[in-house]
């Protein structure tokens, strides 16, 4: 269906800006990030990048099924070998949403964040990151970190299954040729560039483009949803939030919601 628009290991290659960038296309894989774990225990090179047209058991944060389906989609794992210390792991799913964001803003399109790891547009998500992590034995330094996205560039045949269609979304209604490879490479790119760059400027892009601060939320929080109000992104990714009741707090993970009006 989507032939005009596959992947190409060398068209991808020959736009990413960095020279020691290891590329490899997969028609399918179970999961692009379970794939880039064992290559990364192997040795396997920092940015070493793996993609698949097609997950079988592709992986959102909190373990569910990310539905990543053949031709509609692009699926992207990018092994890290970061030397800063664990407590700064946050800074590359924050990275990638940035990255992800001005990637697709230079291809005509606006989307935007929901903390922490989620890309909106039109109300309906587009897209997922999934940071996963090994370390030491010590605890102290970050063996190595796969970056997974999952990005739903056109309407998958048939349809979203019937519990994800309420929220999933898609980019584009048609393929163009040559528009996967161009939207990698160009993520690729602005994505190390943050990285290089100590992450500069990081959290202010990153507020910038959150779509949730000033918004009523749902929190789960010891097994029970309660209202909150979305207050800002801390300097370290946190979410501040305040309860109804004024009791102030900052989230480093789970799901929110956006409170129905």
């Amino acid at each position: 269906m989507y032939s005009a628009d596959n992947l190409d290991k060398k068209i991808i290659s020959d736009l990413i800006s960095e020279n020691d960038i290891s590329v490899s296309v997969f028609p399918s894989l179970p999961s692009t990030n379970d794939f880039a774990k064992e290559l990364a225990l192997d040795g396997a090179k920092e940015k070493t990048l793996i993609l698949a047209e097609n997950q079988t058991a592709g992986r959102g944060r909190t373990g569910k099924q990310f539905f990543s389906p053949s031709g509609s989609g692009v699926y992207l794992s990018l092994i890290l070998r970061p030397v800063f210390p664990p407590s700064e792991s946050y800074k590359i799913t924050l990275s990638a949403a940035v990255a992800l964001c001005e990637t697709l803003e230079v291809m005509g399109v606006s989307p935007s964040i929901k903390w922490v790891n989620d890309i909106f547009l039109g109300g309906r998500k587009v897209a997922g990151i999934l940071t996963e992590a090994k370390l030491n034995n010590t605890a102290e330094k970050i063996s190595y970190a796969v970056l997974g996205v999952g990005i739903n560039l056109y309407p998958p045949s048939g349809g979203f299954p019937d519990d994800i269609s309420s929220i999933a979304g898609y980019i584009w209604e048609k393929p163009m040729n040559n528009r996967k490879n161009q939207l990698v490479a160009l993520f690729i790119n602005n994505f190390l560039k943050i990285y290089k760059n100590s992450f500069s400027n990081l959290i202010d892009d990153y507020r910038r483009r959150c779509f949730i601060l000033g918004k009523k939320i749902l929190v789960l929080k010891q097994g029970e949803k309660k209202s909150a109000t979305a207050l800002n992104i801390t300097d370290n990714g946190g979410l501040k939030i305040i309860f109804e009741n004024g009791e102030e707090a900052v989230l480093d993970s789970g799901e929110i919601s956006i409170k129905p009006l």
